[in-house]
C-alpha cells in the first residue's frame, strides 16, 4: 500500500467495515479520524486497508488522511478532555444560568424548530426569524440582535441563503461557504450553527469563540489538512463536537454551555501542607482547600482587599515589623521569604475565581485530588492554615504519580498550571484495563472461547465479576477497606491459599471512573 492509493473511498469503507470503538492505540497516544461521533484509530485503519497488516508508518499515513479533509485528533488528548469535562460537567449544570439555559431548550426547540425548514421561510416568517435574534427569545445566545439591520437589509438575500443553509440534500461544507461567501452580512458562525442547533438538534453543534477558544484550550480542534475551506473546517469540529456529546451523555445544546464556562477556565495546584497532612482530615472532610499563617490572621481583611503583589508584601512587612520581639515572624520578616510568600497569597486572594479547578498534590510526587472552587477566601481561626476557600471534591482515582517532566513544576504551596500541563496531569490518570466476558474454552484455540456474559454487558451498559462466595460472606465490608492487606486477610478467609486476590482487589478498588476498559476474549 501506499500513500498515493489512500483514497476517499477507501477510507469511508474501511470506516464502514471496522468498529468506531476506540482501540489500544489510545495507549500509545496514537492518532484518531472522528467520523458520525466514533474514533477510529489511525492504526486500526492502516491496518484494514493494508488488508490485516499496518505496513504503512503512521508518520506518513496521518499527513495523507488529513489531506482528504478527515477531521483528525490526538486520542491522549480527547480522552483527558472528556476526563476534565466529566469532572466538571455535574458542577456546571448545577449553576442557575446553565441550568436554565439547558432546561429552556425544549421550549426553545418547540417555537423555532418549524421555522427553520426551506418551506416555511418567506417573507410571512420575518417577524417571527427576527424575534430569534434575542436572547430572550432564543434563551442561549446573547448579540445575535447587533446584526439584525444588516441581516434584513436584503430580506430576500437573508431567505435565499437561509434555504441554502437548511438544505440537508448538500454537504454541510458546501452550503456553509455558499452562505460565507454571498453578499449577505451579519451571518457569521455562530449564529448559523445555532440556527442549525435548532433546526436538527441531534446533527450540529455550535461553532462560536467560546466554543473555539475551548476546544483549542483542550487541545482537541481538529487537524485537516493545510488550506481547508472554513466549510471543511465546521464540518470536522462539527465531528469532535458529536463525539464528546456522545461520549459525554450530554446533547449538543448543553454541550455548548459546557464548553462556553470551560473556555476561561484556569487551573490551579495547591499543596495541603508538608507531606499532605490536612488532606484527608481537614481538606476532604470539610470540602476545603487552605493556605497562610495563623500569625497573619488579624490582617485577612486587608490581604484580600489588596491588588497587587507589592501591597501584600507591605501587608507583610509591617505586620513583621510591629512584632519584633515575636519569633513566629522572624520567617515572614524575612525578604527571600516575602518574596516567596507574597506571590502565593496573592494567587489564593485574588486569582483563583469560583469555577476554577484545584489539582492537590503531595509535593512533587503525587496528584492527591481535583476539585472545583465555589467560595470567596474564606478565615477560619481554627485551622493552622486559617485562609481557606470552599472545595466540591470530585470523584478522582487514587493517588497518582506526577509525570517526571512535571516534577520541577511543584514545590510551592500554590501554582498555576497551563492548560498543556493540566493535559499531561489528566493523561496520567487515566487507566486502562482487559476484563474477559467469556467463560470455558478449548485450550487449544482461544478464539472458540465463549463469550458467556458479553451480551448481558451490552443490554447493561456495565462490567462485572465473579466472586459470590467473597460477597455473601463480606458483603460491603470489600468497599471499606482501604489496605490490600486487610482485602487478602478476608479473601483468604473465604478462599484460602487456592486462589489471589489481584484480580477483586483491582476491579473494586483500582478500576475507576473515567477509566478505559477493553473487552477480549482472554489470553
Amino acid at each position: 500500500m501506499t500513500e498515493t492509493a489512500l483514497t476517499a473511498a477507501h477510507i469511508l469503507e474501511a470506516l464502514n467495515s471496522i468498529s468506531g470503538e476506540p482501540s489500544d492505540d489510545r495507549m500509545n497516544g496514537q492518532f484518531a479520524i472522528v467520523n458520525n461521533g466514533e474514533l477510529v484509530s489511525v492504526r486500526e485503519l492502516m491496518t484494514a486497508l493494508a488488508g490485516g497488516t499496518a505496513e504503512e508508518p503512521e508518520e506518513t499515513i496521518v499527513p495523507a488522511i488529513r489531506n482528504l479533509n478527515f477531521p483528525i485528533v490526538e486520542i491522549a488528548r480527547f480522552s483527558s478532555a472528556l476526563t476534565l469535562i466529566r469532572l466538571w460537567k455535574d458542577y456546571v449544570l448545577k449553576e442557575t444560568e446553565v441550568r436554565k439555559i439547558s432546561e429552556d431548550k425544549p421550549e426553545v426547540i418547540a417555537r423555532y424548530q418549524p421555522l427553520f425548514t426551506q418551506d416555511s421561510l418567506d417573507e410571512s416568517s420575518l417577524v417571527e426569524l427576527e424575534s430569534f435574534l434575542y436572547f430572550r427569545n432564543n434563551r442561549h445566545w446573547p448579540g445575535f440582535e447587533w446584526w439584525k439591520d444588516s441581516l434584513f437589509s436584503d430580506t430576500a438575500l437573508l431567505i435565499d441563503n437561509l434555504r441554502l443553509l437548511l438544505d440537508e440534500e448538500e454537504p454541510i461544507e458546501e452550503r456553509w461557504m455558499g452562505v460565507r461567501k454571498s453578499a449577505l452580512k451579519g451571518m457569521g458562525e455562530g449564529l448559523m450553527t445555532a440556527i442549525l442547533q435548532v433546526a436538527h438538534p441531534e446533527l450540529y453543534g455550535i461553532l462560536n469563540k467560546p466554543a473555539r477558544e475551548a476546544l483549542k484550550r483542550l487541545g482537541i480542534w481538529p487537524e485537516i489538512r493545510y488550506g481547508a475551506s472554513p466549510g471543511l473546517q465546521y464540518r470536522a469540529v462539527n465531528e469532535v463536537l458529536k463525539a464528546l456529546s456522545k461520549a459525554l451523555e450530554t446533547d449538543l445544546w448543553t454541550l455548548d454551555s459546557l464548553l462556553w464556562r470551560l473556555a476561561d477556565v484556569r487551573y490551579w495546584a495547591v499543596a495541603p501542607g508538608e507531606g499532605a497532612q490536612y488532606w484527608k482530615q481537614v481538606w476532604m472532610k470539610n470540602g476545603i482547600c487552605s493556605i497562610g499563617y495563623p500569625e497573619l490572621i488579624d490582617v485577612f481583611s486587608e490581604l484580600v482587599a489588596t491588588e497587587d503583589i507589592d501591597g501584600i508584601k507591605d501587608i507583610l512587612r509591617s505586620t513583621a515589623d510591629g512584632r519584633t520581639g515575636d519569633p513566629r515572624y522572624d520567617y515572614i520578616r524575612n525578604t527571600h521569604a516575602l518574596g516567596a510568600q507574597a506571590p502565593q497569597l496573592f494567587r489564593f486572594f485574588r486569582e483563583v475565581e469560583e469555577g476554577h479547578l484545584v489539582f492537590a498534590n503531595q509535593g512533587k510526587t503525587a496528584i492527591l485530588g481535583i476539585g472545583i472552587v465555589t467560595s470567596a477566601p474564606i478565615l477560619d481561626t481554627d485551622l493552622d492554615y486559617p485562609f481557606t476557600r470552599e472545595i466540591t471534591w470530585l470523584k478522582y482515582p487514587s493517588p497518582t504519580q506526577i509525570p517526571p517532566a512535571l516534577k520541577g513544576k511543584f514545590g510551592k504551596t500554590v501554582i498555576e498550571l497551563s492548560q498543556e500541563e493540566c493535559h499531561l496531569l489528566l493523561q496520567n490518570q487515566v487507566r486502562y484495563w482487559t476484563l474477559s466476558p467469556s467463560v470455558g474454552y478449548d485450550s487449544n484455540n482461544w478464539l472458540d472461547r465463549e463469550l458467556k456474559y458479553w451480551d448481558g454487558f451490552l443490554q447493561s451498559e456495565s462490567v462485572g465479576i465473579g466472586w459470590n462466595r467473597l460477597v455473601e460472606d463480606h458483603g460491603d465490608t470489600l468497599l471499606s477497606l482501604e489496605k490490600k492487606d486487610d482485602f487478602k486477610h478476608l479473601f483468604k478467609q473465604t478462599y484460602g491459599n487456592n486462589m489471589a486476590p489481584e484480580m477483586p482487589w483491582t476491579f473494586l478498588h483500582e478500576l475507576k471512573e473515567g477509566d478505559v476498559i477493553l473487552a477480549n476474549r482472554g489470553a
